[in-house]
């Protein structure tokens, strides 16, 4: 009832709300003794038996962490050992391309090595091929510069000039006649001709 005097103090009304009558009856209720002995015997024993499952939960909670800590361990023991095996298969497998790596520049290095050897030695022909040309030219021009004239043999081939006569009509003699061979005379080879 105080309650409903205070609302209505401050001008509510205190019929108007659910809550506020259940609560106003709640506190004009008197319970009797037994009632309240028998409420708070019940309140212990439920106290009690709470705090027995509420142990019996934790206890079962403590387990389970317990198990899943000793699982988690477990657990990460096994990443670090699958951790372990998968940086030594890591380091493996490194060596091995190291190996393949080194093998296979040996084998590009030889390779380059032959192609310029091969590539020296016939740069090495193909030049001793041009100066072999090189000196058949040479001579050659030799050979052909000693009919040359030049100042130093300039009186020389003056001299062979003229003291050479050329007939410029020795193309035009008639050739020879023909000779008949003559029957009567068996002993005239055909080579000597007609003439006796």
């Amino acid at each position: 009832m105080a309650l409903c005097r205070r609302l209505g103090a401050y001008g509510l009304d205190p019929c108007c709300s659910l809550i506020l009558q259940a609560r106003c009856y709640a506190l004009n209720y008197k319970q009797p003794k037994e009632e309240a002995q028998a409420y708070g015997k019940f309140r212990r024993e439920l106290s009690v038996i709470r705090k027995q499952f509420r142990e019996e939960w934790l206890k079962k909670e403590e387990m389970q962490q317990q198990a899943l800590n000793a699982q988690s361990a477990e657990q990460a023991r096994l990443e670090k050992m699958m951790e372990q095996k998968a940086l030594e298969q890591n380091k493996e497998d490194l060596e091995r391309m190291a190996k393949r790596r080194d093998l296979t520049e040996k084998k590009r290095a030889q390779e380059v090595a032959e192609k310029r050897q091969r590539g020296d030695e016939s740069r090495r022909a193909w030049e001793s091929q041009l100066h072999q040309r090189q000196i058949a030219q040479v001579l050659i021009a030799k050979e052909e510069s000693k009919g040359y004239i030049t100042l130093d043999n300039l009186d020389q081939k003056i001299q062979e000039m003229t003291a050479k006569k050329v007939d410029y009509n020795f193309a035009l003699q008639p050739p020879a006649a023909p000779t008949t061979k003559s029957r009567d005379n068996p002993k005239r080879s055909p080579s000597t001709g007609g003439a006796a």
